[in-house]
């Protein structure tokens, strides 16, 4: 299958890829693809331009923040059927979903697999918030509410001059200080249960956090979110066991669980930040769903 039509929606932090992203125009076109450009001015602008046009593939060149927000503006897409594929050029320092992404298509470097490769049909999430007052929100890798969605808020909120790296560091020892595991109503599938909880994550590819291997069992086609529940963790316990989110190690202590739905719904004590790919989307209470097979993805 030949595309005849690209618009690449390019995020400039990732200016010292520039010279990769030209070599890639230069390549497309070669193949005999109309290549458009448009460089991102703000949060959510990346959503607008996906909105819009007419084109076969919709290009993300930048990190896992540029790639949700072009997800999104494909799925906010009024007509489905002329949906154009999703393709990803990994420009950031985590680049996550591509992890996920990329195992499922082959064939040639990536100019290629534009070109002609047969996409890989994937799912993503819905969320709806209860309070009425925000839109309907859209995630590609994972959602999460609690901990690690409290640290994510509180870099951005206070620390978002500094380098990345530091400013979560930061966040996240100024959020350990006052850890207090909230009580939690977890729903999945319309069975439910109480219980005191540090973070749940809904995840559809393996991988967030900049490497971290959160869900390691994950399958970004199947139809379902790996939810991950970490229970009334203490402090020192967390810290001890952070390491094993690299390896996937952590689903295997005592108080992790994991289990696999199509519909999660939470609410807790007190509206604790929910997460999405990278971004804060809103507070509990709020419900999750998978929406089967609904991008078509070359990465």
């Amino acid at each position: 299958m030949t595309r005849k039509s690209i618009h690449a929606v390019i995020n400039p932090a990732a200016g010292k890829h520039g010279a990769d992203w030209d070599e890639l125009r230069v390549a497309l076109e070669a193949r005999g693809m109309r290549v458009e450009e448009s460089r991102t001015e703000r949060p959510g602008h990346a959503t607008e331009l996906a909105a819009a046009g007419d084109h076969d593939l919709v290009l993300a060149a930048g990190g896992d923040g540029t790639v949700s927000e072009v997800a999104a503006g494909i799925l906010r897409r009024a007509d489905t059927g002329a949906r154009p594929i999703l393709g990803i050029m990994p420009l950031g320092t985590g680049n996550d979903y591509q992890r996920t992404a990329r195992a499922l298509v082959t064939g040639g470097d990536l100019a290629a697999r534009i070109a002609q490769s047969e996409p890989a049909i994937v799912d993503a999430g819905r969320i709806r918030f209860e309070s009425g007052d925000r839109p309907d929100e859209f995630f590609i890798n994972a959602a999460n509410a609690g901990f690690s969605a409290a640290v994510a808020e509180r870099a951005e909120r206070s620390f978002r001059s500094w380098p990345r790296v530091a400013g979560y560091a930061v966040s996240a020892i100024a959020t350990l200080a006052s850890l207090r595991n909230p009580s939690v109503y977890l729903e999945i599938d319309g069975a439910g249960e109480e219980f005191p909880a540090n973070s749940i994550i809904m995840a559809l590819g393996r991988y967030f956090g900049q490497g971290m291997k959160v869900a390691p069992d994950a399958v970004a086609d199947d139809g379902l979110f790996d939810i991950i529940s970490v229970g009334d963790i203490g402090r020192l316990e967390l810290v001890a066991a952070y390491p094993r989110l690299y390896t996937g190690s952590h689903i295997h202590h005592g108080k992790v669980r994991v289990r696999r739905g199509r519909r999660v719904s939470i609410r807790a004590e007190r509206p604790l930040i929910v997460e999405g790919d990278g971004d804060i989307r809103g507070a509990l209470p709020a419900t999750f769903e998978v929406l089967p097979g609904v991008l078509r993805v070359i990465a």
